[in-house]
């Protein structure tokens, strides 16, 4: 971070010569300085926010804590669990009226669906207080942020 930490009105100062180090000259250089210091705020902030937003991801313990520190940063009451895995998954294809059943692994009849590349049936559940209820929509879009594109989720009031 010492890359970024420029005192632009030292720096000015210091660039002067030293017979037009006065006041007058000063309070002028500060002046002129103040729309570049406020650019030099506006990107440690914007340097910040993508360092946070690289650092977290869709893995659990990182999205559990982008979670935390945006909705419930005093208790860190968030938290994330698999979906409850289910011996059968139920397959609808376009030419049939009726459903295809495949088992999971470890069953009489066991096969993977992938669709596109993805397989079927993966995802989460994020429990959260009830007092985040109201809040729903911006959690919806903070995960949606983090998570992978093809990983499912729901959202559960505890």
């Amino acid at each position: 971070m010492s890359k970024y930490n420029v005192n632009y009105k030292r720096l000015a100062l210091m660039l002067l010569p030293t017979l037009l180090r006065h006041r007058l000259m000063s309070a002028i250089l500060y002046a002129a300085m103040s729309p570049i210091e406020a650019l030099h705020t506006r990107l440690l902030t914007l340097r910040e926010n993508a360092r946070y937003r690289l650092y977290h991801n869709g893995q659990v313990c990182y999205l559990r804590a982008a979670l935390c520190d945006l909705f419930d940063s005093g208790q860190r009451r968030i938290t994330i669990t698999d979906t409850p895995a289910t011996d059968t998954l139920w397959v609808y294809t376009r030419d049939k009226v009726y459903p295809h059943t495949v088992h999971r692994r470890g069953s009489e009849y066991a096969g993977i669906v992938w669709c596109r590349g993805v397989q079927a049936g993966s995802g989460f559940v994020v429990h959260i207080p009830a007092e985040l209820h109201d809040r729903k929509a911006q959690l919806e879009g903070a995960i949606d942020r983090y998570r992978l594109v093809t990983k499912q989720y729901a959202i559960v009031t505890l």
